[in-house]
């Protein structure tokens, strides 16, 4: 009868014979059994959990079932106290049911363990709702990932960001994470730069070798060398968490603003950032520079120079652009794009350092404001910091918008 009940819930025979031979069940009789499988899984079905998470669970945790509803619903209450919701402390009982053996006390052991490692309280918690099973590591097992990182080359400091990310890889061995730096040399990287790839996106460990070598070929295919491939992700690895159909898009949607193929290929081997920007931010980028006074076609044809511009904000290429015009040099950012990486607050300052000394800065000479910074202190013997001390855009801008108020 006991058996016939568990068999037309869902589970096999082998199920009910490793649930039923479970220690202290073991020892119930027949219809005690009955009527706990009964009360505790409707419990379960009024919660939200499906047949097969109940099967799952109980598998995972027969002692379930010999706990009393006021027990279970306690537990997930302490479990709410320590600071998730209710839904997500049910979703962590169905991710790791060993927490209805736990205490509340001991879990409360357990984040502040994890806390004196470097986390906040905050940060075990977000950890544990996308890995609960973080709770199932013992103090000691954590530590010894940590100094395990450390001898691969991070910094405890990097582990503790790295793994607030991706707790996940508290999950991985030693020898996995030896296993994927040494493919990631492999396939042209050095080991220092597959470490520092790993902290930037940590989510690497994640990833087969067989699919980054496979995302090697594919943006091999879309008109990239392998070398560029490799410098492109050591500057943005987050490109192995794209899908190739994803970029294939990118392209084509840079190619409907009216870009070549080859040349958004040029411009992302430059800013490989451009995939991780939506074609919408793009688009409004273009936009705004468009009611900046330029035409659509000179947009295009500054960021084929300077694809970096997409990266910038609209205030501070506002800021710039606002500044040329002052200066008539409206043309500037089209004649000489790549000159926009160079701060306002520099320019404004050298604009008026050569008009104290009676020199006219204007489109036939606007690279006296771009020298670099060891040529102009060996001309004119004034370093960055004098120079801003002197001129202070801050201070223009200020009185700018002082004599409007007037």
């Amino acid at each position: 009868m006991v058996e016939k009940e568990f068999l037309d819930f869902g589970y096999t025979k082998d199920d009910y014979e490793l649930i039923r031979k479970s220690y202290s069940i073991d020892k119930y009789a027949d219809q005690t059994l009955l009527n706990k499988f009964k009360m505790i899984s409707q419990f379960f079905l009024d919660l939200g959990y499906t047949k097969e998470e109940i099967i799952k669970m109980t598998k995972s945790s027969p002692s379930i079932y010999s706990r009393s509803i006021e027990n279970l619903k306690q537990k997930l209450e302490d479990i709410v106290s320590l600071g998730y919701t209710k839904e997500e402390a049910i979703k962590l009982a169905k991710s790791l049911p060993v927490v209805y053996d736990l205490s509340i006390e001991n879990l409360k052991q357990k984040i502040e363990n994890r806390v004196s490692l470097g986390y906040t309280k905050e940060e075990v918690i977000t950890m544990t709702k996308k890995l609960p099973s973080i709770y199932a590591y013992s103090i000691e097992s954590i530590k010894q990932k940590l100094e395990n990182m450390v001898s691969l080359g991070y910094t405890k400091e990097e582990v503790i960001r790295m793994t607030k990310k991706v707790p996940s890889i508290y999950g991985l061995s030693i020898e996995s994470l030896e296993q994927k730096l040494e493919d990631m040399v492999s396939l042209g990287y050095t080991k220092e730069e597959a470490i520092k790839m790993t902290k930037n996106m940590p989510s690497i460990y994640s990833l087969s070798t067989e699919s980054m070598k496979q995302k090697l070929k594919d943006m091999v295919s879309l008109g990239y060398t392998k070398e560029e491939v490799i410098k492109m992700t050591k500057i943005l690895p987050s490109i192995y968490g794209l899908s190739i159909e994803s970029m294939k898009q990118k392209l084509e949607d840079m190619v409907s603003l009216g870009y070549t193929k080859e040349e958004v290929i040029k411009m992302t081997k430059n800013v490989p950032s451009i995939y991780a920007y939506s074609i919408e931010s793009i688009k409004q980028k273009l936009e705004n520079m468009v009611s900046l006074g330029y035409t659509k076609e000179e947009v295009i044809t500054m960021t084929k120079k300077l694809p970096s511009i997409y990266a910038y904000s609209i205030e501070s290429l506002e800021q710039k652009i606002s500044f040329y015009d002052s200066i008539d040099m409206h043309q500037l950012a089209v004649t000489s794009p790549g000159n926009l990486i160079q701060s306002v607050d520099i320019s404004y300052a050298r604009y008026q350092f050569y008009l104290s000394k009676g020199i006219i800065i204007d489109m036939s000479n606007y690279i006296k404001l771009f020298v670099s910074n060891k040529r102009f202190v060996k001309q004119y013997g004034l370093d960055k910091a004098e120079l801003l001390k002197l001129y202070s855009y801050e201070q223009f801008v200020e009185g700018i918008k002082n004599d409007r108020n007037i």
